[in-house]
């Protein structure tokens, strides 16, 4: 059994889903062998009011795993949104799955639909796979003071952005040009014009269609296709998300998920 310790060795929590959330928390595990000293895991009992009389550490740990079972605790027993929405998205990654197809994973998994677009960046951040807002910029503005920014066509802005993309986790073709653009206007550099003929950076209107999504569960099709044509895109791309809206339509009308810890 799994308990939630602080950091005055009062047990907190016990459960399969226990999980540390401050720093001076951590996870007492009774099925795997602990690091704790016989000094440490006698000051766990003792502020748990659990009387140890043994000397040799197997037996303290044998007392102290018995005196914890017979604590009142509240059990975790089930996965919490965000650890549901954490084990998606490394899966997602280790596929090689795009934003959309995680996103409908995570509703599909049983996170709530409101929060499935936060969860999705918070935790992509946490765990590496891309930078906070903060530290995209300041990683942009860095790499971009180190290297020197002096594009003359606008095809060597996009080789910048290129390069940008393989220093910064996560980092989209978008948000590199407009960190350059900023970077550029922020230090007075004249940056070449893009040609008629350039494509714009993938990911603007599935972003747009996404979060219009998220903030509208309840829309129905034709509402979907208003939005698209209203925004000048074919209407292949209402049919591509239709499923996602279904999704949304199927949550919004579904009852609420109850508390995971009880």
């Amino acid at each position: 059994m799994k308990y939630l310790v602080d950091g005055k060795f009062r047990a907190t929590f016990r459960g399969p889903f226990v999980r540390v959330q401050l720093d001076d928390q951590f996870v007492y595990d009774t099925d795997e062998p602990t690091t704790l000293t016989v000094g440490q895991l006698v000051e766990f009992a003792s502020a748990n009011n659990i009387e140890i009389n043994a000397t040799k550490k197997a037996d303290v740990v044998a007392e102290l795993n018995e005196g914890l079972s017979n604590l009142k605790l509240r059990e975790v027993n089930e996965m919490t949104d965000s650890q549901k929405a954490e084990q998606i998205i490394i899966e997602a990654n280790e596929n090689g799955l795009g934003e959309e197809e995680t996103l409908l994973s995570l509703v599909n998994g049983g996170v709530p639909f409101k929060k499935a677009s936060k969860m999705y960046t918070q935790i992509r951040v946490q765990l590496g796979l891309e930078v906070s807002a903060s530290d995209r910029k300041a990683q942009i503005n860095d790499y971009l003071s180190k290297k020197g920014l002096k594009p003359v066509e606008y095809s060597d802005t996009l080789a910048v952005v290129a390069a940008l993309q393989s220093e910064v986790p996560g980092l989209t073709s978008s948000q590199a040009l407009a960190g350059i653009n900023k970077f550029a206007k922020e230090n007075q550099i004249e940056m070449p014009k893009k040609p008629k003929a350039a494509k714009k950076p993938k990911g603007g209107f599935k972003a747009q269609l996404i979060t219009w999504i998220v903030k509208n569960p309840t829309a129905k099709q034709a509402e979907l296709e208003d939005f698209v044509a209203q925004n000048k895109k074919p209407e292949s791309m209402a049919k591509r998300y239709s499923a996602m809206l279904e999704v949304a339509n199927r949550v919004s009308a579904g009852p609420e998920e109850s508390p995971a810890v009880a």
